[in-house]
């Protein structure tokens, strides 16, 4: 689950979770961002057959990397919408203008 044989620096279980093939090198971010007046949203579009198969999917915050606080969202930020065999989760945190906030996917396979 944790190899990237083609390097894109999506391991083998994020790809599953995402749809996308662990063969091919997947271009972009996988994880969308966008900053509006007083939010920032995140967005993530998975496939709901890796969550029945056992593979759990979060999007993690941090307002710095190099110290490895990544936390879950608050429950109250979480959105998640049913699009048939995906599924889109979406993050809306509160704008603060003196902060930075990063965002990571984590996958933990069964």
């Amino acid at each position: 689950p944790n190899a990237d044989p083609d390097h894109d620096g999506l391991a083998n279980s994020i790809e599953f979770v995402l749809g996308s093939d662990p063969s091919q090198s997947t271009p972009g971010n996988a994880l969308a961002s966008n900053v509006v007046a007083q939010n920032i949203v995140f967005q993530l579009v998975r496939v709901k057959a890796a969550g029945e198969a056992g593979f759990v999917s979060v999007i993690e915050l941090t307002d710095d990397p190099s110290l490895a606080t990544w936390q879950a969202p608050a429950p109250d930020t979480l959105q998640i919408t049913d699009n048939g065999t995906t599924e889109t989760v979406t993050v809306t945190v509160a704008r603060n203008l003196a902060a930075r906030l990063f965002a990571r996917i984590r996958v933990i396979a069964p």
